[in-house]
């Protein structure tokens, strides 16, 4: 019985054995073809997560993109708008004729009931960029380009007038570079973060006051390890204007030695130095250290309206001259790293001051001003146009610029009641504005502005069901304390009328020199 198992396997083997050389041999006469090379991508990890390399290159990259949908909301309430005349004697809200304009001209003022104001907005922000990076024999060059798409609806919109949020569902399309330099060897060339800026987490959407934003320049940052810095840095102007200019043109707010209102139209003027940053940090497991300080020129091109033609001998709309001063500010920040409460919760500290460059503390410029922002934020009360400085007219044929100072002081602090999953965010924001003694002594009504002091209180929760994917409620509530001065010539600013004097009880009402309201929002955030 072996033997017949035995002869039966050595049967099975062999037969197996002519199968495959036939098998071989029918193959040998089909055409041949060789297999195509693997395709594969290569990890780049040396730069950190999600950089790969480039194929047939030596060059790392990295892509990136954000979807942001934002609701807001906050409620309506009567408010009242003004604007002065600008040079050619017209409003500067709604291009009407001003009566009496030129020297000592008043605002034009609009009454605008709650009931046609938008109480919601929402915004889509959409970021895509992309990050390089290639090693050479003194170091990496990197480079970096981002594009940012925005549209805006409601009380976010810019459409309408600038000075008041109108009803209408207006809503605007904006396409903008998010970013676009390039690194090399510590210098840094192009459009990128401005250095002059400590704090500014995404944490807060709402209205805080804090140096933050995007410059056009240049900049050499020095490391001498151990998390050490420093940055010096030149950029393009932070254009907080002086005298309510704007990029586009500028409404009047000249004073001249008496205080008197005159009809000076305001332009950006000639600018002959860029502003120049300087900033050291140190950089270390248990947080973070800052202190900057940067210089700011104010330039100023004067347009001569009526009321300013008769001393300058100037023809009505043409430039005069331009007028320039320097301005000022200082900033240091504090980040505390506090792992013992929770993995990942820090607490922020941060203070700055500025003569004459506002912008650099967080007003006015791309920022926005204390009673409306760049942010959707309306305060529904007396509107602000904080400057970096004032025109004052010497009496002689000259004018000089009365700068205006600010204080902004802030706390934040971030926790996880869950990590990466869950967390929490309070935030609290101190300001305080002072323009110069002729411009606080002069009536708003006449081109004067006072002295302000704005408290934000804010608080959000944080969820984060999925890597990347983050869902966001907040609340803040502001207060700005201001108050109307009488120039020396008025019994008081009792009415803020319109171009010829009227006013009701409705207006006056509405007419807030310190106003306060609450901000709301939900966002919905995906990032890879």
């Amino acid at each position: 019985m072996k033997n017949t198992v035995h002869s039966a396997l050595a049967t099975t083997l062999l037969g197996a054995a002519a199968l495959l050389t036939f098998s071989a041999a029918q193959a040998a006469d089909l055409p041949s073809r060789k297999a195509e090379p693997a395709s594969y991508v290569r990890i780049c990890d040396a730069y950190g997560a999600g950089f790969f390399v480039i194929p047939g290159t030596d060059t790392c990259a990295r892509f990136t993109q954000s979807n942001q949908i934002t609701y807001w909301g906050l409620p309506a309430g009567d408010m009242f708008t003004v604007a002065q005349p600008n040079s050619a004697g017209k409003s500067g809200v709604n291009n009407t004729a001003v009566a009496g304009a030129g020297k000592n001209a008043t605002y034009t003022g609009t009454l605008q009931a709650a009931s046609t104001e938008d109480t919601t907005g929402s915004q889509a922000d959409i970021r895509m960029g992309m990050d390089s990076r290639t090693p050479t024999a003194y170091g990496t060059l990197r480079t970096a380009i981002g594009l940012r798409f925005k549209f805006n609806s409601g009380v976010i919109s810019g459409n309408g007038p600038s000075y008041s949020i109108t009803g209408g569902g207006g809503s605007e399309n904006k396409i903008s570079i998010d970013k676009a330099y390039v690194q090399y060897l510590g210098f840094t060339a192009g459009f990128f973060a401005d250095p002059f800026t400590f704090y500014y987490e995404d944490d807060d959407q709402t209205q805080m006051i804090e140096s933050h934003g995007s410059i056009v320049g240049g900049a050499y940052t020095a490391t001498f390890g151990n998390g050490y810095s420093i940055t010096a840095a030149f950029a393009d102007m932070k254009d907080t204007l002086a005298a309510g200019g704007t990029n586009g043109g500028g409404c009047c707010a000249g004073l001249d030695s008496n205080a008197n209102h005159l009809g000076v139209g305001a332009f950006i003027g000639a600018v002959t130095v860029p502003d120049l940053d300087l900033v050291a940090r140190v950089d270390q497991s248990w947080g973070s250290v800052m202190v900057g300080a940067t210089l700011h020129q104010i330039s100023q091109s004067v347009l001569n309206g009526t009321g300013a033609a008769a001393f300058t001998g100037a023809t009505l709309g043409a430039p005069a001259v331009n007028v320039r001063g320097t301005g000022y500010a200082v900033m240091g920040g504090v980040k505390f790293n506090l792992p013992m409460i929770a993995a990942g919760d820090q607490l922020w500290l941060q203070a700055a001051y500025g003569v004459g460059a506002l912008e650099a503390v967080g007003i006015g410029g791309k920022q926005g001003n204390l009673s409306y922002g760049a942010n959707p934020f309306n305060m529904r009360g007396l509107f602000r146009n904080d400057q970096d400085a004032i025109l004052v007219y010497n009496n002689n044929g000259t004018f000089s610029l009365e700068r205006e100072t600010a204080f902004s002081g802030l706390i934040a602090f971030h926790h996880y009641f869950i990590p990466d999953i869950l967390r929490g965010n309070l935030f609290a924001n101190y300001v305080v504005v002072t323009p110069g003694k002729q411009t606080q002594n002069t009536d708003w009504l006449a081109g004067g502005l006072s002295k302000a002091t704005e408290l934000n209180l804010g608080a959000n929760l944080v969820w984060s069901p999925l890597k990347g994917l983050e869902m966001t409620a907040e609340a803040m509530h502001t207060n700005l304390w201001s108050k109307l001065t009488a120039d020396a010539g008025s019994a008081g600013p009792s009415c803020y009328g319109t171009a010829n004097g009227a006013c009701n009880a409705a207006m006056m009402a509405a007419a807030k020199p310190s106003p306060s309201q609450w901000n709301f929002l939900g966002q919905v955030s995906r990032k890879f």
